[in-house]
């Protein structure tokens, strides 16, 4: 057996999984492969992909294979290769971020990075805006990796905390030339349409919570350019960046999500930032983003 450490939980393994931070005594979460039923009983939503209950989810690959997610139980029959970054992929993706959602936790679609005071800043987006990219440069001009796709969110009286998933990027190659990085050092992943690679974002990683500074939800445009969006307007935007908003099946998951997007949104300033993708940009995009959490930070203090 396994133990690791990601998204704040304490999972053990039957199968060795490299990319995540060794530790904790897995009383979280078990993940084991086995036998995964051919259907749920008394689904609520059911689609190609997936079946969902309230607290239960069974879903599809393009392999065949099959994931049976359960709060303290993820079961993998997979179609080909168990231990391919397909099968880690839904792990890490699509279950944990359904156990996490049922752990009452706001999960956004979003990458983060640490901020020079140890905080986190998250970047949403739709699924081409450039998250990845924003987490990645930020990561090489010195800023530590915190996650990339799914963001845990935990509102307590004190803040609102985010837990560290594990140190990899996926990043397309222009963003690695960029970043003086020669693709052909680092795995191809398996996508169909797009073409990224596995970057080990291992400088600085830790899987310590880290307290949320700022949200910045990205646009594309010619000049660049940082706007605080008001809190009621923030509400219904950062509902649409939750993960896996189909795995909502009941009415009063839909009402907590929203309501802790609104309560989010009060404890949080959310940003709308525009910047050309221009990569010969990114330096200045990173230095702005950086001194719009300082400016908040200082008047906190003041």
């Amino acid at each position: 057996m396994y133990y690791y450490r990601v998204y704040g939980l304490q999972v053990r393994m039957e199968f060795e999984a490299p990319w995540l931070t060794p530790g904790g005594d897995g009383s979280d979460l078990l993940v084991r492969a086995g036998d995964t039923p051919a259907g749920i009983d008394g689904k609520i939503k059911e689609t190609r992909w997936f079946q969902a209950a309230e607290s239960e989810l069974l879903l599809f690959d393009d392999d065949g294979g099959r994931f049976w997610v359960r709060p303290g139980v993820i079961v993998v029959t997979p179609g080909g290769d168990l231990n391919s970054w397909s099968v880690f992929a839904h792990i890490l993706g699509s279950c944990m971020g359904a156990v996490l959602q049922w752990r009452n936790q706001l999960v956004l679609h979003a990458s983060a990075v640490r901020a020079a005071d140890g905080g986190a800043i998250i970047f949403c987006g739709h699924k081409t805006a450039g998250k990845s990219t924003m987490a990645g440069f930020f990561h090489h001009y010195g800023r530590a990796l915190l996650n990339d796709d799914v963001c845990p969110l935990a509102l307590c009286s004190d803040g609102v905390y985010l837990s560290p998933g594990f140190p990899r990027i996926k990043l397309d190659p222009s963003v690695l030339l960029a970043m003086e990085k020669s693709p052909d050092d680092f795995q191809r992943l398996p996508f169909k349409t797009r073409i990224k690679h596995a970057y080990p974002a291992i400088h600085g990683f830790s899987t310590k919570t880290a307290l949320l500074r700022g949200i910045f939800l990205l646009e594309e445009e010619e000049q660049t350019s940082i706007v605080r969006i008001d809190q009621k307007s923030a509400v219904p935007e950062l509902f649409q960046q939750c993960f896996r908003k189909a795995f909502f099946v009941t009415l009063e998951q839909k009402q907590q999500a929203l309501a802790m997007c609104a309560a989010l949104a009060e404890r949080t300033p959310v940003y709308r930032l525009r910047r050309p993708k221009k990569l010969s940009q990114a330096l200045n995009v990173v230095r702005l983003v950086t001194e719009s959490i300082e400016s908040v930070e200082e008047a906190s203090l003041s």
